[in-house]
């Protein structure tokens, strides 16, 4: 398991490798775990995170408006949940996630003006989470009612969470003088990310807004590595 974020990473590279533009963001992000247990629902409260990473692009035709949009991102997921028991009204404790992002999406753009394009896309992401959390997030039953609650690390040093994440990735952007953007995604989880989990499911939903900036990599890699000319 702890091959994955290796694994992820060589992956993204060479998808990146193939585009001549490279997308870097920095931004935040809106998380929220929730699920159910049978048929009652847990969910978390809005934990707020980060969102870093780079995006290339592979057009599917040379000059056109489709492609396929590669990532590899550094992101902050989780939810916040009551510390403590059934009853338990005490202060929320965060629940962070930290995970290394592979999106692919395909994307379209749009043009809005001479300078600015919309840019739509939608596809799947698996991530690798790649940090421990301090904090423990249990479902019990009592009474024939399930109860999920956060608790501290319990010290037994087990994997309450998956490694592995997957799911589906909507997203929306402004693309400015093709250099500048704005960005807005959506993350919907598929897989459970509790490991231990008393039959619950839990998945993460996070809404990222981002801000990006083209690097022109054949400018770059010429200013960098210039060709010889012969006489």
């Amino acid at each position: 398991m702890t091959r994955l974020p290796a694994i992820l990473l060589l992956s993204a590279i060479p998808l990146l490798s193939f585009s001549q533009l490279l997308q870097v963001t920095a931004g935040a992000t809106a998380a929220r775990a929730a699920g159910c247990v049978g048929n009652e629902s847990i969910s978390g409260n809005i934990l707020a995170g980060y969102t870093l990473g780079m995006y290339g692009d592979i057009p599917l035709k040379r000059g056109g408006n489709c492609a396929f949009r590669c990532g590899l991102v550094l992101t902050r997921w989780g939810s916040r949940f009551v510390a403590g028991g059934p009853g338990y009204t005490g202060a929320t404790r965060p629940l962070g996630l930290s995970y290394l992002q592979s999106p692919v999406l395909f994307v379209q753009r749009f043009a809005l003006s001479l300078m600015t394009s919309l840019v739509i896309g939608a596809g799947s992401y698996a991530a690798c989470r790649i940090n421990s959390p301090s904090q423990v997030f249990k479902v019990d039953r009592m009474n024939n009612h399930s109860y999920g609650a956060l608790y501290p690390g319990d010290g037994s040093n087990m994997n309450y969470y998956n490694r592995l994440d997957y799911g589906l990735s909507f997203h929306c952007s402004v693309e400015i003088h093709d250099r500048y953007t704005v960005s807005l995604q959506y993350d919907h989880g598929l897989r459970n990310i509790l490991d231990h989990n008393g039959g619950a499911g839990l998945y993460n939903r996070t809404i990222s807004l981002s801000f990006g900036y083209y690097l022109n990599m054949r400018k770059f890699l010429n200013g960098q590595f210039p060709l010889s000319k012969s006489n």
